[in-house]
């Protein structure tokens, strides 16, 4: 009984060691990603992430190291779903900018935040009426 029982710890560790950030796309368009994280001491932005309808993509594989992460998604359309914080992006090219919250210099786009401290969320669904998840403790 003390094998399976540790065997299930096991199993429930490891898998919440390999979790992973994804975005699904139902909004009915392809849609591109911007997504923005503190790394060694700075913001750090980066994108675009090219998503056709119907489709996920995992941003941030195995368990997530910051507590939270910042998302700008724009529709093909050009609907735009993000949040109350702001970071830098380059609007017509792939880009990661470094210190990217200080948004004196470039253009800046709305971000939304999924906290991950406790524990990440599998998925973020970007759909139609989605007005972005912005957690009041991801405020900046």
């Amino acid at each position: 009984m003390l094998g399976i029982a540790s065997a299930l710890m096991l199993l429930a560790w490891s898998a919440a060691a390999h979790a992973d950030i994804r975005i699904c796309n139902h909004a009915g368009e392809k849609i591109w990603v911007a997504m923005a994280a503190y790394q060694s001491g700075r913001w750090i932005s980066s994108g675009w992430y090219g998503h056709e309808n119907g489709t996920c993509r995992t941003l941030v594989k195995g368990r997530p190291t910051n507590t939270r992460y910042y998302f700008h998604v724009q529709g093909e359309s050009g609907k735009r779903w993000g949040g109350p914080n702001r970071f830098c992006v380059e609007p017509n090219d792939a880009f990661t900018i470094e210190r990217a919250e200080e948004i004196s210099w470039c253009e800046p786009r709305p971000f939304f935040c999924r906290w991950t401290a406790d524990g990440p969320r599998e998925e973020i669904v970007v759909t139609p009426g989605y007005a972005g998840l912005h957690e009041s403790r991801c405020d900046i």
